[in-house]
């Protein structure tokens, strides 16, 4: 069985949309396999250390922590590459809504200011939430688990 941890997930709605997404492809992450929201950076690493999961599901959302500090999916992706490379290795599925996705775009980059590492970016699928409900989507998702 495939272990999908979900990082920080969005409130009730949206929510619904993508676990059901994930389920039409195969992926149901279990309840213990999530994040909860406002969950810090250093948390969520050590989280995911612990559970081992075979792909991560990370919103790019940008949100406040327990603390206050904003957090989002690509600072988040980096710190798993400096403090866990092991888990940035992993595939990782990034829901992002239609006002995110140019920023998401731009800082998936290679001519970003920071670009993350071509390994780390090609592990990544953007996620459009407006296609979440699209024919082919999860057949998608299957491909870019397994490598194809």
């Amino acid at each position: 069985m495939t272990r999908v941890s979900v990082v920080r997930p969005y409130g009730r709605q949206i929510r619904e949309r993508v676990f059901a997404l994930l389920e039409r492809a195969g992926l149901s992450p279990r309840e213990e396999d999530v994040i909860p929201k406002g969950t810090d950076d250093e948390q969520v690493v050590a989280t995911l250390r612990r559970q081992r999961p075979d792909v991560l599901v990370i919103p790019f959302h940008a949100h406040r922590d327990g603390r206050g500090e904003t957090v989002n999916g690509l600072d988040l992706i980096e710190r798993l590459l400096e403090e866990a490379p092991e888990l940035s290795s992993l595939p990782i599925l990034m829901p992002a809504s239609m006002t995110a996705l140019p920023a998401a775009h731009l800082r998936l980059s290679p001519l970003a200011p920071r670009p993350l590492p071509e390994r780390v970016r090609s592990r990544i699928l953007l996620i459009d939430e407006s296609d979440l409900d699209a024919p082919g989507l999860a057949d998608a998702i299957r491909d870019h688990v397994s490598g194809r």
